[in-house]
């Protein structure tokens, strides 16, 4: 009964019911078995592990993915028991490590990630099910996660990882080409979108990433999968950003707010709010910017205090944090109000070190520059701006190295 209130709930508070559907699973399966002395069986290793998952997804969804780790690793340790004692239980395996790699792209460790969707594929062929769904979809999340190492390196090692890319690319289209399965398919096109924006500067392939990601959100408006139709939405708009369409970029943004409003997930609506600040920003429509950086931080802020009162566990540095604070610190540089602005840039700067994105924090670093430059303080400046471009040239952010570098030719230093 818990675990069917967790999975049904449709109230207002739907993560708060969640957590408390699958904690309530997990207590009275834990009794029962206690009072009756009873061994486990199939049934029983299943709720307690779809509840540590079930737990595991709501933490991940609220931003919180070092708590989401903690629990599939307790699952997994449960579900490797099982299969010594009744060789059962390798489909949960594979899920479990599936969802363990995700939380580790969340934290930006996209190597580690590698780790585990290359792991559970292992597991998936050394299953007698084909498992095709699951497959293509790992193929995809191996996509992201070598798009994303890709980002974190220049040079050759970018060039690796963008093949390897590539290659799982091909392997996931082959599976969703075979297979006639719209869910799968869906993820395929939102994949495919996010490789084609996965490059740099004049290398972006807006219009094939939005052709992709409309595929994407048209299959998921019919089945209804509405996690994933937001997160095509959010694309959607990044895409037609680029493209320079503003309104186009407004409709999807606001879409996305509005999904995610609904289902509850909080990481990917910070996300959605700072997308949209971005796009009023890029305007000149700084009212409204600011007015969408702060519902990210008063939801960052929401978030953490509900886990420390709920769970005793601080929600972790992450990107979605790292960017509301540059958001708000250019809203602060733009209203001259240089103190603000040179803290949320540094707090953005010591989240990006924690969590390894160069890009991030090369951005960070080069706005603390302009906030130096705009106090006539033009030694700090240039000790901002070089550091800025040594960090995007890391990475292959060709344009953003030249930028740095006019304006430290302009210091006349």
């Amino acid at each position: 009964m818990a675990i069917i209130l967790a999975r049904q709930s449709k109230k207002e508070d739907v993560e708060k019911v969640r957590w408390r559907g699958y904690q309530q699973a997990l207590d009275l399966l834990r009794s029962h078995l206690e009072s009756q002395k009873q061994l486990r069986t199939d049934i029983h290793y299943l709720i307690e592990v779809r509840g540590l998952l079930g737990l595991g997804h709501i933490f991940s969804h609220e931003g919180n993915s070092l708590r989401a780790l903690t629990h599939y690793e307790i699952a997994q340790g449960i579900l490797r028991t099982a299969i010594q004692e009744q060789n059962q239980a390798v489909n949960e395996i594979i899920y479990t490590l599936r969802s363990q790699g995700r939380s580790f792209l969340n934290l930006e460790r996209p190597e580690k990630a590698i780790e585990f969707f290359r792991r559970a594929l292992d597991e998936l062929n050394g299953s007698s099910d084909n498992h095709r769904e699951i497959r293509s979809m790992l193929y995809g999340d191996l996509v992201n996660a070598y798009r994303k190492k890709a980002k974190k390196h220049g040079g050759m090692e970018s060039a690796k990882a963008l093949n390897e890319a590539s290659l799982c690319l091909e392997e996931a289209r082959k599976i969703v080409e075979s297979y006639l399965n719209k869910r799968a398919e869906a993820y395929f096109y939102y994949i495919k979108g996010q490789f084609l924006r996965a490059h740099y500067q004049d290398a972006q392939d807006h219009e094939g990433a939005k052709n992709a990601y409309l595929k994407s959100h048209q299959i998921l408006k019919k089945i209804g999968f509405q996690y994933q139709l937001g997160l095509s939405t959010l694309a959607l708009g990044k895409s037609y950003q680029g493209l320079g369409s503003f309104d186009d970029a407004l409709k999807y943004y606001r879409e996305s707010i509005a999904i995610f409003e609904v289902c509850g997930h909080k990481r990917p609506l910070i996300h959605a709010y700072n997308a949209l600040a971005d796009l009023y920003f890029s305007y000149d429509d700084f009212g409204q910017a600011r007015s969408f950086y702060e519902k990210a931080r008063d939801l960052i802020d929401m978030s953490r205090n509900e886990l420390i009162t709920a769970m005793r566990w601080f929600i972790p540095h992450d990107r979605a944090t790292g960017e509301t604070f540059i958001g708000l610190g250019r809203i602060h540089l733009y209203g001259k109000n240089f103190e603000e602005a040179s803290r949320f840039f540094n707090d953005a700067i010591d989240i990006f070190d924690v969590i390894e994105h160069p890009f991030n924090k090369a951005r960070a670093y080069y706005f603390l520059a302009k906030t130096r430059l705009a106090q006539e303080q033009k030694y700090p400046a240039l000790n901002y701006f070089s550091l800025a471009k040594g960090l995007f040239n890391q990475v292959d952010a060709n344009k953003d190295v030249v930028k740095c570098i006019e304006e430290i030719n302009n210091l006349n230093l």
